[in-house]
């Protein structure tokens, strides 16, 4: 029989008899955990089809070839950034931001939704409301879905880091929504190229030349491309979001959303578009003038721009205001030499406007092509002696 002397030896001699049993235990449930986060099930959003039905052990993409959505855990509550900027319109975020805060399933709500900006400082929606953002770019959660509104836009259009969140957060994002102008958000991103679109009534036109190999359509309350949904202005990304909900959650989901919001929805009635890859995609004359222009070069491009000032008037026709804000996108994405080729378009288009020949300018100074930003601004001041921008720089220039 052995006598232990003191407490503190019987402490020290059960630590080491009981020892390897506590790490064996720690192992036992270290591997159950593991074993029930593998044990999750993954399945397809609801798209209409079957293919939701079916379970899958790991994450991936639906097989079904007319499906092809992400597979998502089962019953877990997808993450929706709300993202905001100063000048944003109210309604625009906020009518999504109730209807996923308000989307209620058996087990609770279905989406967390919170508020993401550029940085932590408050914004102003139209003036009147003033908004601390839970996140920012930095540090939001991984969203599922992210809506951008309309609003104030030159705040996130002139931001290379919003941009490049907006770009890469789609990548792995489940869906990807615009409200409104919101829409030229997505389209500086690079994320309708290929896809249909629409925005607000008032944009229509703006966002054909800047996206000019995307359909945007005028009649149309959303636009679902699978991954990209965009909607018209202000309250119709009430009913963009609802499409969205019943999209992923189901119909019935949606209509007992919209019936909490008190918000007479008749999904029947509203006119929505599901893209499909594989139709032929139609595009205005102007689309066409900016394709030959992108594709063939300033002359080409000219040549049907004239030909279509003999046989139409110019409306739907490249405008020097849209063809300047298509140009300062690629001055954004730092290519420089398609700037130029757009402002040069633009100053041959619209020889009259100071201002195509100020960001001509603009553009060949930041290519170091001092001379030529010299020629320009000074046409520029011809055309409008007070723009003060202009003499600024050409007197930076000839200091130099």
């Amino acid at each position: 029989m052995v006598r232990l002397r003191n407490k503190k030896t019987f402490n020290q001699m059960f630590a080491l008899i009981a020892l390897p049993g506590v790490l064996f235990g720690l192992a036992t449930i270290a591997g159950a955990q593991q074993e029930a986060t593998s044990g999750e099930v993954y399945v397809c959003p609801p798209c209409g089809a079957d293919c939701h039905l079916v379970s899958y052990d790991k994450p991936g993409v639906c097989p079904d070839p007319e499906c092809e959505m992400t597979l998502v855990v089962q019953g877990a509550a997808r993450n929706v950034a709300i993202v905001i900027w100063n000048g944003a319109e109210i309604l625009d975020f906020a009518g999504p931001t109730e209807v996923f805060a308000s989307a209620r399933g058996p087990n609770g709500a279905l989406f967390n939704v919170y508020t993401v900006a550029a940085d932590e400082n408050s914004i102003v929606s139209q003036g009147v409301v003033t908004i601390v953002p839970e996140y920012t770019i930095k540090n939001c959660p991984k969203p599922d879905i992210f809506v951008l509104p309309g609003g104030g836009t030159r705040s996130p259009l002139s931001n290379p880091d919003m941009i490049e969140w907006v770009r890469r957060t789609a990548e792995e994002a489940e869906i990807a929504m615009s409200v409104c102008t919101g829409a030229f958000v997505l389209g500086t991103a690079g994320l309708l190229d290929g896809k249909e679109a629409t925005t607000y009534h008032g944009a229509i036109e703006g966002l054909r030349m800047i996206v000019p190999y995307t359909p945007v359509h005028d009649d149309q309350r959303w636009v679902d491309n699978g991954s990209v949904v965009t909607t018209a202005g202000v309250s119709a990304g009430i009913d963009g979001s609802l499409h969205v909900v019943s999209r992923l959650c189901g119909p019935d989901i949606a209509r007992a959303t919209a019936e909490y919001m008190e918000y007479n929805w008749n999904p029947d009635e509203i006119t929505g578009l599901i893209a499909s890859p594989g139709t032929e995609k139609q595009f205005t004359l102007g689309q066409k003038i900016i394709q030959k222009l992108l594709e063939e070069g300033v002359t080409a491009a000219m040549e049907q721009y004239r030909a279509a000032l003999d046989t139409t008037d110019e409306v739907g026709l490249p405008s020097e205001a849209a063809m300047n804000r298509l140009g300062y996108q690629y001055v954004g994405q730092r290519d420089l030499e398609t700037a130029i080729r757009i402002f040069n378009f633009n100053v041959e288009a619209h020889p009259d406007a100071f201002n195509a020949w100020d960001s001509l300018a603009e553009a060949c100074m930041l290519d170091d092509q001092k001379e030529k930003a010299i020629r320009y601004y000074r046409k520029s001041l011809e055309l409008n002696p007070e723009n003060s921008g202009a003499k600024r720089m050409l007197e930076k220039l000839l200091a130099d």
